[in-house]
């Protein structure tokens, strides 16, 4: 199955790692006590995405994408057929490596995306 973005079609990336993490924070006060504060209980996942050799017109198509989802909701499908709603968030983002590779230059890219909660 085919790695999309925005109903776009991108190389499949390398390497997918997706974490899940509960938004929120947890402090400890002065006398031991440990305060939690939840924006919700709902796992939020990152999707860390790592992508080799690609062709120019692969990248520009991949970077192109990531903008798009700068602060706007896209489906991410993944290569296993799993499809999340994400966002590129402002704190995240795009490491690109330029590589010899054969008769010409290629990319190296990794990008981490957030799953986009609905929260109410």
């Amino acid at each position: 199955m085919a790695t999309t973005l925005n109903s776009v079609t991108i190389a499949d990336p390398f390497e997918i790692t997706i974490e899940s993490s509960v938004l929120g924070t947890t402090k400890r006060s002065a006398n031991g006590t440990i305060l939690t504060d939840y924006v919700t209980t709902i796992m939020q996942k990152s999707i860390a995405m790592n992508w080799r050799l690609l062709t120019s017109t692969e990248r520009n198509t991949l970077i192109t994408q990531i903008e798009l989802a700068i602060g706007t909701a896209r489906t991410l499908v993944l290569p296993d057929g799993r499809s999340i709603s994400v966002v590129f968030p402002a704190d995240s983002k795009v490491s690109e490596t330029e590589v010899r590779y054969a008769a010409g230059w290629y990319y190296n890219v990794s990008a981490t995306f957030m799953e986009n909660l609905r929260l109410s």
